[in-house]
C-alpha cells in the first residue's frame, strides 16, 4: 500500500503533475490519499486510476476535476467531506457508498463488476448505496450492468436504506459472466427507502443456473419500475406489510420468473398484468394487494385452474390467485378486463383459466374485490371466485339471466356485450364471450 497523508493544519504534498495510478499486483495492492480534518488535496492532473482509496477528514476536501476513470476502488460520500471528482464515466469494478444526507452522480454507461479484488470484502457487500434520509445515488446514465465472480459464489447488492435514493431507471441490460452463479441483489429498506429501477427490458442469465437478478423491498422500502419484466431467474420479492412496488405500466411474469407478496403488502400497476408462466409455486401473491387505480382499460391475463367456489387444494399453490385486487380510486374510474389469452396450464375441457381473490384480513365485505370511484371488473365467461367474511363467492352467479350489469361495492362488475369487447378494443384477439350457465 502506498498511502499520501496530509495531516496536520498547513500541511499539503504537492501532487499537481500526476495524471494516472496503474497498479498491476495482486488486489491488495492499494494506492490512499488521507487527507485530516479541514485540509484539502488537490489533484488536478489525475485522470485515471485502478485501487485507490479517499480518506477524508471532517470538514476535508480532495479536487480530483480531471478523474473520469476510477476502477476497483471505493467511493464514500459523506455530508461534511468534499470528494468532489471528474465525470466519472468509467467506474468499473467500483464500489460507491453515499451516507449521511449526501448526493452523488456517476456518469457510467456500462458497468462492469467482476469485482477479483473484491474477493476480500466476503460474499455479500454493497456495490451501489444510499443510506439515510436525504442520501442520494444518481445513476441515470447507466445503461448496462454486467457482473459475476470466477471464485466462488458472492452477492453484489445495489441498495437504498434508512431514507435513501438510488436512481438507475436508465438501466436497459443485465448480464452476468457465463457460467458464473452470483447474485445481483436491488434492495430498498426502512421508510421512505426508495429504489427507482426504470425498466430493463433484457436479462441475460447465462450463469450455471444459480444465477439470480433479485429485487426486493422491506421494512417501508419502496421499489419504482417504468415496466417491470420477470423472466427466468428472476424475481421481484416485497417481504412485509409496509414494503412496496409500484410499477407506471404493465408486469410481465414469464416463465421461470418469481414474485412474492407478503401478507398485506402493495403493487401498484399502472397499465397490464401478463402472466406467461405455468408454474404456480412462481407467484405467491395470495395475501398480498394489487392496486391498479389508473383512470383507463387495463387487462388482467387469468391463469388459476377452475375449481369452483371452493378452496383450491394445497397442491395448487395459490392457483395464480391474489389476496385483493383493487380498481380505481375514490374520484378515478378505471376498467379492468379479464382475458385468457394465454394457456397457462390451467384450462380445462371447455373451461377458461379462472381467478381465485382469497380476500386480506376478512374483516368486512369487498375484502377481496375493491372497485372504486364506478370502476368496472368486465368479467365476460371468465369465472371468479372471491372470499368475503371467510366465505367463497362466485361473482358470476350475481348475475340474473338477462343482467349484464350489477353494482358491487362502489363500482360494477360487467358481463359486456360484443359490442361492447369492441369498444374496448379487443378486436380479434379476445371474443366477447356471453356468460355461461354453469350448475355448481
Amino acid at each position: 500500500t502506498l498511502e499520501f497523508q496530509t495531516v496536520g493544519t498547513g500541511s499539503s504534498i504537492n501532487l499537481s503533475g500526476l495524471t494516472t495510478v496503474s497498479l498491476i499486483g495482486n488486489k491488495y495492492d492499494r494506492v490512499r490519499f488521507n487527507v485530516g480534518d479541514g485540509l484539502t488535496q488537490n489533484l488536478p492532473s489525475l485522470t485515471s486510476g485502478n485501487r485507490i482509496d479517499f480518506t477524508l477528514g471532517v470538514g476535508s476536501t480532495l479536487n480530483a476535476p480531471a478523474l473520469t476513470t476510477l476502477n476497483e476502488s471505493t467511493l464514500n460520500y459523506v455530508p461534511g467531506r468534499s470528494l468532489n471528482l471528474g465525470a466519472l464515466t468509467n467506474i468499473d469494478n467500483s464500489r460507491v457508498l453515499v451516507s449521511g444526507g449526501a448526493v452523488a452522480t456517476t456518469n457510467t454507461a456500462n458497468f462492469y463488476h467482476y469485482f477479483e479484488w473484491a474477493n476480500q470484502l466476503g460474499a455479500s457487500y454493497q456495490m451501489l448505496q444510499a443510506d439515510g434520509a436525504g442520501s442520494v445515488l444518481n445513476a441515470t446514465s447507466m445503461r448496462t450492468l454486467f457482473y459475476g465472480d470466477y471464485t466462488g459464489r458472492r452477492t453484489l447488492n445495489v441498495t437504498a436504506s434508512n431514507g435513501g435514493r438510488v436512481d438507475v431507471s436508465s438501466l436497459q441490460t443485465i448480464t452476468v459472466q457465463s457460467g458464473q452463479d452470483d447474485i445481483l441483489s436491488f434492495v430498498a429498506t426502512g421508510v421512505g427507502s426508495v429504489i427507482r429501477g426504470g425498466q430493463v427490458a433484457t436479462y441475460n442469465m447465462q450463469g450455471n443456473g444459480n444465477d439470480f437478478v433479485t429485487w426486493n423491498a422491506s421494512l417501508g422500502g419502496r421499489l419504482e419500475f417504468i415496466e417491470l419484466t420477470l423472466p427466468t431467474r428472476v424475481q421481484l420479492n416485497i417481504t412485509e406489510d409496509t414494503a412496496s412496488a409500484v410499477i407506471d405500466r404493465s408486469l410481465y411474469l414469464r416463465q421461470g420468473g418469481y414474485i412474492s407478496m407478503a401478507p398485506a403488502s402493495q403493487l401498484t400497476i399502472g397499465k397490464h398484468l401478463y402472466n406467461y408462466s405455468s408454474t404456480e409455486a412462481n407467484m405467491v401473491m395470495t395475501q398480498g394487494i394489487v392496486n391498479m387505480p389508473a383512470a383507463g382499460i387495463h387487462f388482467w391475463e387469468v391463469a388459476g385452474l377452475d375449481f369452483g367456489p371452493l378452496t383450491p387444494p394445497a397442491s395448487a399453490s395459490g392457483n395464480f390467485g391474489v389476496g385483493r385486487l383493487v380498481v380505481g380510486t375514490s374520484t378515478v374510474a378505471a376498467y379492468l378486463q379479464l382475458v385468457d389469452l394465454y394457456d397457462n396450464g390451467n384450462r380445462g375441457a371447455n373451461l377458461p383459466e379462472a381467478l381465485y381473490i382469497y380476500g386480506v384480513g376478512q374483516g368486512t365485505a369487498y375484502d377481496s374485490l375493491v372497485l372504486q370511484g364506478g370502476s368496472i371488473l368486465f368479467i365476460d365467461n371468465i369465472n371468479v371466485y372471491v372470499r368475503e367474511n371467510g366465505n367463497w363467492l362466485w361473482l358470476n352467479s350475481l348475475f340474473g339471466p338477462s343482467q349484464s350489469v350489477v353494482a358491487w361495492g362502489n363500482g360494477f362488475l360487467h358481463l359486456p356485450s360484443p359490442g361492447a369487447a369492441a369498444l374496448l378494443g379487443l378486436g380479434g384477439a379476445v371474443i366477447a364471450r356471453r356468460r355461461r350457465s354453469i350448475a355448481r
